[in-house]
């Protein structure tokens, strides 16, 4: 079987990196990260990720068009979104934190050939794997900036599947979030395996194959 990982969330503790990368930056700026101000910043970028899911505004202008609105919302248009863009990016890719179980999973995976799907910058997601281990296990990335489409799209996962050539019932996909990696998979018609560490309720009528609370649990499923 070939499994597709997606990192942020999943093998990483995206909201970890985020929250570090986030506080320094801003502290870099004068500004203290408040929870109303992270409250705030997570409202507005969930925005702009949904939008790029759906297709409706490019990558790279909704990630410093995301920083613009937040900045108005503080009052502090001074500061330059491209710039600042930049500079996060370049953090997330040094402050990353391991989601429990992840090496030892992909450990126990081996027999399996691994690959890693993931939205966002190389800048940020190439410099994740290579500090945390994981490139060590996989065997190829696929990241949206350089596939130039985004993961639930069909022509994201039409490409994996032309690098790898992925047998569709041999081929499962594991991930966080709904709307972009299990939808993503279904999209693609390969196994979806929703990782849900958190134990939240989908109110979706997005169904994934299986889910699981543990990257334990994956062993199980692929064997």
């Amino acid at each position: 079987m070939k499994i597709l990982w997606d990192i942020d969330g999943t093998l990483l503790d995206f909201k970890k990196s985020e929250y570090v990368s986030l506080k320094t930056l801003l502290k870099e700026n004068n500004i203290s990260l408040t929870d109303d101000l992270l409250s705030e910043y997570l409202i507005i970028n969930k925005k702009y990720w949904k939008n790029i899911e759906n297709g409706r505004i490019e990558r790279t202008r909704a990630l410093e068009d995301r920083f613009k609105d937040f900045f108005q919302f503080i009052n502090r248009q001074d500061i330059n979104c491209q710039a600042f863009n930049y500079q996060y990016q370049k953090s997330l890719s040094k402050n990353t934190f391991l989601e429990k179980h992840a090496l030892n999973t992909l450990a126990l995976c081996q027999n399996h050939e691994q690959y890693v799907v993931t939205n966002g910058s190389k800048i940020a997601q190439q410099g994740k794997l290579e500090s945390t281990g994981i490139q060590l296990f996989i065997k190829q990335s696929f990241i949206s900036e350089e596939v130039g489409y985004e993961k639930p799209h069909i022509i994201f996962f039409d490409y994996v599947k032309k690098m790898t050539d992925y047998d569709c019932n041999q081929t499962i996909i594991i991930g966080d979030s709904l709307t972009s990696d299990i939808k993503g998979g279904i999209n693609a018609d390969i196994l979806t395996c929703w990782y849900n560490s958190e134990g939240i309720l989908n109110e979706t009528d997005i169904i994934p194959d299986y889910q699981i609370s543990s990257l334990l649990e994956v062993k199980q499923i692929v064997g």
